[in-house]
This record gives structure tokens, C-alpha cells and sequence, in this order.
């Protein structure tokens, strides 16, 4: 480990999980040692061997430079039984912070940043103690969050069996200086039928002096920090939620099913064997279980309401001329999923894992917040997948950002130039005409190329007629000729009568198209 004058302000050190029974907290030799826990310090000269498939081991965050000669050495001992070889573990290591990003992750797998957490297969447990989640060495039955009880009780979700044995689930949480993220991933674990069957995959974009409060009131148990995989990326560096969503599905590793979420959620107990029950439900064969979720507010009162939403159209942006969507509150449970008729929420999504193969995020649309949706609505429904609402609330979202900074795309000229390229080659994929001859261009550049376009199984005509209406219409800034939604467009496919019209919920407060661009968080 090469670090010369290294302090212990530097961090970067070297953390080995030794398991329970090894001896009492001691100061030993090169670094500090407590019970199933050894943190080696990064001196220069210093040679640690270990076996690396049986040690489990990470790097904790370094706020210095940080140089580490790796080596795997392969071999058996004799007299012993030759295990079957491990694939080569990856070089686990720590970037000084603020930690540069790429401008092409699609070439350079997740940015150039480094991901902390065993990465080497699905059933591995990850290790991220760092600022974002660090853990405790207390029970998963304790509470170790600050935040007071949920109030009032949520009830809990009722799944007559497993009905899919082992299966295991990838949640993906792309986080901008949210305080709110490390409560969403403890309430998710601890809410879990099976919490020992999720991986969690987290992008945490912030700032490493200002934003400590993100980091350090909800400590998770050592059993679920193992389970979490951290990508750091320091916020001024961040372009907003597809390049953001990009780099947390590189954190996928092989799970079999993968859950999208914003980093302000709060869950239903046994939401995990819900939702894989629902998805079984639902009558097609490339389902997505999608919705705005009701609201709860801070700091952690969640309604006592199971009634579901349902995506609908709601009305045209006059700036972009991009769709608008909502999420309407049925006036009752239903007894299967329902139908959602070509929308799709980024927020909350849930689908067997090989939709992260067939229709990844682009993570060239920079600064792109309305379009994000629609466009992937577009590529999943041509790739053949069918959206469908949970027939009960299973999550809920905090739709306040007043807790929390935004990115936004405003306050500099290449930001807003590289947010309107990114619009422009949306509607260059949407087949909508260019309002002008420099939009035209920037969507002709290196644009989304095959991985990153519509699918083949069906047509973006037959899309549009599903939605009943266009995903975009020509840009009228300041004009009131845009386009209205129809009526009919704006129910779902669905009677007046199965709304809750008449009543708000937190949720319908946000209508998408309300937000104004310094609101464009991203995540």
C-alpha cells in the first residue's frame, strides 16, 4: 500500500471482515482492530496477504490520493482439496474526493468512478462502509435510525406464499445530495419480507464536506451494509438522472429482478414478495409494475392509505412540448394489476432483471429530466414490455424538495446547450420535427445509437395510439395553442368513475408538469 505520510485524516484504509469470535476490540498491528473487524492503515511499504475469496474485505472512503499495487496469486495447498477457481475479484479502492466522471460511461463501464462493495457476483455481500450507509454491529431487529416511529402503522401487504422461491432483487437508487437516502434503504431492508435476498445499488452524488447529514442518522446493521454497493461521484459533476440511473445499473450483478426508486421512499411491509407476486399476475410476458406512489411527508409520517394510483396523461410542457404525465388515486383497491396504458415512472419501476440488458438508460441525454420518462416508455413498449399498476400502494414518495439541493441545468451555458441536445435527439427518436436547424443538428451528433433506440417488436405508431395522444408535440413557448390531451387520454382507459376525483392525496399535489426548471433535481 503506497501512501507516504499518511495520516489518519487521509482515511483510505483497509477494512477485513473476520467474522464473529476473533478476539476482543486490540490495537494491532497496523491499524485498529475491533470485534470481526481489522482496519489496516495505507503506510507506504506495507505487504497484507490474504485469501480474498474467504476474507471479505473493502476500502474505506479516502479524502486523499490513494495508490494500491494489487495481486492475486492462485494456487492450492498441498494435501488440499483444489476449490473450484473464483472469478479474479476486482481491485476494490477508494478515490480522493471530488472524484472526476467521464464523458462516455457507455466506453468506460461506470464513469471512471470506483465502486465500493464485492462486486464479483449476485449472491456476494457488498461492504460499503462509507459516508453513505455506515453501519453499526447491532441486530437487524433494532431500529438504529433517528427518525421517530412511522405514524401512523403501516399495515402490511399479504402474500399467501413465496410464490417465487429464492429469487433475488437489484434496487437501484441514483441519490443527489438527498438526507432522505440513507432512511429510504434502511426502511426498505427492514420492511423486507426477505431482506437477505436484496442488493442495493446506489449512485450517491454529493458534496463530502457539506453534505454529512446525508450520511450519518440512519446507520444500517453490518448484515444489510454487506448487501449494498456504493458508487461515489461528487455533485458537481453530476448530469442529472439518466447518466445518474446509467451508472446504478452497472451496479447490477446478475440479480434476478431489479427495482428503480428515487432516494425518498418509504415501503409496506413484505413489499418484496408483493410486488414479485404481482408481477405474476399481470398478463403479459415482459411485464413492468410502474406508478407515481402516494406522498408521505417529513420527517416520517406516511398515510394510512393502500388505495393505488394509476399513470395517466395529463397535459403538454409549452417549452419542450413534451407529455406530462400524473398519478390519479383509484376510489378503491383492485384485486389484480391494472393496466397502464404506454406510461412508465423512472421513480418507481419494478421488472424481471433483463430489462437492463434489452433497454438500458442512455447516459448521453445530460441534464434531461422532462423526456426521461416518455422516452423510455417508448423504448420499453417497442421492446415489448407491457406497464401495469399495483393493484395496492406498495411504496411512497416524497414529493417536497425543499429538503434537499437541486442540480440544475440553468446556470451555465454548456449545461443548457447539452440539455437541449439531449432533448433534441429524443424527439429525434420520438420522430418529432425539429423546431430548428441548430436542434436538427444537435440531434444528428453521435446520437443514441442501436442499444439505446426503439425496439423492433412493435411500432411507434401503434404506441401513440395507445397513449392517445402524441409523447411530443412541436414546441409553442409562451403560447396557449398547445395542444390539449384528450379527455379520454387523460382517464388511463379507465371510467371517471374509478378515480378518487373530488379528493388530493400528497401525491397529486405534483403534477409533473407544475415543476419549473429550477426544480429539475433529477433524482
Amino acid at each position: 500500500r503506497a501512501r507516504c505520510c499518511w495520516s489518519a485524516a487521509d482515511g483510505g484504509k483497509l477494512r477485513l471482515f473476520l467474522g464473529e469470535g476473533h478476539g476482543p476490540a486490540a490495537a494491532g498491528p497496523g491499524g485498529a482492530r475491533e470485534e470481526g473487524v481489522w482496519d489496516v492503515e495505507p503506510v507506504m511499504n506495507r505487504l497484507i496477504i490474504f485469501r480474498s475469496h474467504d476474507l471479505e474485505h473493502e476500502v474505506l472512503p479516502a479524502w486523499a490520493p490513494r495508490i494500491a499495487v494489487t495481486t492475486w496469486f492462485y494456487g492450492v495447498l498441498e494435501g488440499a482439496t483444489p476449490p473450484p477457481p473464483p472469478p479474479p475479484p476486482p481491485l476494490l479502492s477508494s478515490l480522493a474526493l471530488p472524484s472526476p466522471v467521464t464523458k462516455d460511461p457507455r466506453k468506460d463501464g461506470v464513469g471512471g468512478l470506483e465502486v465500493e462493495g464485492d462486486q464479483s457476483s449476485p449472491t456476494a455481500a457488498a461492504h460499503p462502509e462509507s459516508l453513505l450507509l455506515l453501519h453499526h454491529n447491532v441486530p437487524t431487529s433494532a431500529h438504529p435510525s433517528s427518525l421517530p416511529p412511522c405514524s401512523p402503522p403501516r399495515r402490511s401487504l399479504q402474500v399467501s406464499e413465496d410464490h417465487d422461491g429464492n429469487s433475488t432483487i437489484f434496487v437501484s437508487i441514483a441519490s443527489f445530495r438527498d438526507s432522505e437516502c440513507q432512511h429510504t434503504v434502511l426502511d426498505l431492508f427492514r420492511t423486507a419480507q426477505y431482506p437477505e435476498r436484496l442488493t442495493v445499488g446506489i449512485v450517491g452524488q454529493y458534496d463530502a464536506v457539506e453534505d454529512i447529514r446525508c450520511f450519518d442518522q440512519a446507520p444500517l446493521p453490518l448484515a444489510w451494509a454487506r448487501r449494498v454497493r456504493v458508487l461515489h461521484m461528487d455533485w458537481q459533476q453530476a448530469e442529472g438522472p439518466c447518466l445518474a440511473r446509467h451508472l446504478a445499473q452497472q451496479l447490477w450483478r446478475g440479480e434476478d429482478y431489479v427495482l428503480q426508486i428515487d432516494s425518498h421512499m418509504r415501503f409496506r411491509p413484505n413489499w418484496d414478495t408483493y410486488l414479485l407476486h404481482c408481477l405474476q399476475q399481470c398478463p403479459s410476458s415482459k411485464p413492468v409494475l410502474t406508478t407515481y406512489p402516494t406522498g408521505y411527508t417529513l420527517p416520517n409520517h406516511v398515510p394510512d392509505e393502500s388505495r393505488p394510483t394509476l399513470l395517466c396523461p395529463s397535459h403538454y410542457g409549452g417549452a419542450d412540448g413534451v407529455l406530462r404525465q400524473t398519478g390519479k388515486l383509484l376510489a378503491a383497491r383492485q384485486s389484480a394489476p391494472i393496466a397502464c396504458r404506454g406510461l412508465w415512472a423512472a421513480g418507481f419501476n419494478f421488472a424481471a432483471a433483463a430489462v437492463i440488458r434489452e433497454v438500458p438508460y442512455d447516459p448521453t441525454l445530460s441534464f434531461l429530466f422532462f423526456g426521461e420518462e416518455i422516452s423510455m416508455a417508448a423504448r420499453l413498449w417497442t421492446h415489448g414490455y407491457d406497464f401495469f399498476a399495483p393493484p395496492e400502494a406498495v411504496v411512497y414518495h416524497l414529493w417536497t424538495r425543499t429538503h434537499r439541493p437541486v442540480r440544475t441545468a440553468g446556470k451555465d451555458e454548456e449545461h443548457r446547450q447539452a440539455k437541449s441536445a439531449s432533448l433534441a435527439r429524443v424527439k429525434d427518436m420520438l420522430r418529432l420535427p425539429q423546431a430548428n436547424a441548430a436542434a436538427a443538428a444537435a440531434a444528428a451528433t453521435p446520437q443514441t445509437d442501436t442499444a439505446f433506440g426503439l425496439g423492433s417488436q412493435r411500432t411507434l405508431a401503434d404506441y401513440e395510439a395507445l397513449l392517445g395522444t402524441p409523447p411530443v408535440v412541436a414546441e409553442r413557448p409562451g403560447s396557449t395553442g398547445t395542444p390539449k390531451v384528450p379527455r379520454q387520454a387523460t382517464l388511463g382507459g379507465m371510467e371517471p368513475s374509478a378515480f378518487n376525483e373530488g379528493r388530493t392525496s400528497e401525491l397529486l399535489a405534483l403534477l409533473c408538469g407544475a415543476s419549473t426548471p429550477s426544480n429539475e433535481g433529477g433524482n
